[in-house]
């Protein structure tokens, strides 16, 4: 029997917390260099939308996923933030508790307006005005929405302004992640009453958007 003391074994979590720092270093590194391979490992697609270009993704083993994809090219000139116009964002991370993925659930199915819940689950994103909930399903996944006006930003490019956002939470059954897309463009006509907006072909088109998430496989597969 090998017996491993205080100082071996903070010796051995040490290695494996650089070993895990190392690797989502790559991660993140592979993702920003080579988007495309990255996204389609991630969003697990055999294909991208048309007109769609990988902007970034990584995946750091049981902890999160990353990818954002937009109509804006890479370039070597443009790395870093850069403002979008149409595009897409994914992220899965560890549910922090049941609690939270109820309120959040809560918010999708219209028993709440408060958008804080979003915040409290990680999504940083402001919304403004509600024009449409609902749920619907593409390629046997299911999802519910929320069309919104808008605004958010991350370190790898946002929207604001006169932006449009559908909010998109997966539903995989017994999923401890949770599974948040959001599919964003600009608002059709950001002067008019949310009760007179015409989401026909916007992003925030049902059919629009089951065609656009039908190139993606969210939940793990039997």
């Amino acid at each position: 029997m090998v017996g491993v003391g205080c100082g071996g074994l903070a010796l051995l979590v040490a290695a494996v917390a650089g070993f895990m720092i190392y690797r989502s270093v790559q991660a993140i590194k592979t993702g920003t260099e080579n988007p495309e391979e990255a996204i389609r490992k991630v969003l697990k697609a055999d294909t991208l939308p048309p007109g769609y270009h990988a902007n970034i993704a990584f995946s750091i083993p049981f902890f999160m996923d990353f990818a954002m994809l937009s109509t804006e090219p890479n370039t070597e000139e443009e790395r870093g933030p850069k403002s979008l116009d149409d595009g897409f964002f994914y992220t899965m991370i560890r549910w922090s508790s049941g609690n939270d993925r109820q309120k959040l659930r809560d918010y999708f199915e219209g028993k709440t307006d408060d958008a804080s819940v979003l915040k409290d689950s990680n999504i940083n994103v402001n919304t403004g005005e509600i024009i449409k909930r609902g749920s619907f399903e593409a390629q046997g996944q299911s999802f519910m929405y929320a069309t919104v006006r808008g605004e958010f930003n991350t370190q790898h490019g946002g929207v604001g302004g006169d932006s449009m956002m559908t909010l998109l939470l997966v539903e995989c059954p017994s999923d401890k992640y949770m599974r948040f897309a959001m599919r964003f463009g600009p608002d059709p006509d950001p002067a008019a009453p949310v009760s007179e907006i015409d989401l026909t072909g916007t992003i925030g088109d049902v059919e629009n958007l089951t065609a656009f998430l039908s190139h993606f496989t969210f939940c793990p597969q039997k």
